[in-house]
């Protein structure tokens, strides 16, 4: 799951707009910049996607469900994450 995280982020970089970096190159992640906007919406599509390629769209599902669930977030939070995982899924 990390390298798909890093994945997303250099393509949002690259490709989206520029993401805040570190003097040493690495990302900055911070609350205010990677979540709850368009960077955590774009890495959950990304990482399902890539489930959804190297395993499949049932185990991508699974997968992201359980991540929600055993994590602390907020319900809101939740859903909002269940939402983005599943956009990349095909219909079964």
């Amino acid at each position: 799951m990390e390298k798909c995280r890093e994945e997303a982020y250099e393509y949002f970089d690259k490709n989206i707009r520029p993401l805040p970096k570190k003097e040493n190159g690495e990302f900055h992640v911070s609350k205010e910049k990677f979540y709850d906007n368009d960077v955590d919406a774009f890495r959950h599509a990304y990482t399902s996607g890539v489930f959804t390629q190297e395993e499949s769209a049932l185990f991508a599902n699974l997968a992201g469900i359980y991540n929600k669930y055993k994590g602390t977030n907020p319900i809101n939070v939740q859903n909002m994450d269940l939402w983005n995982n599943a956009i990349i899924l095909p219909p079964d």
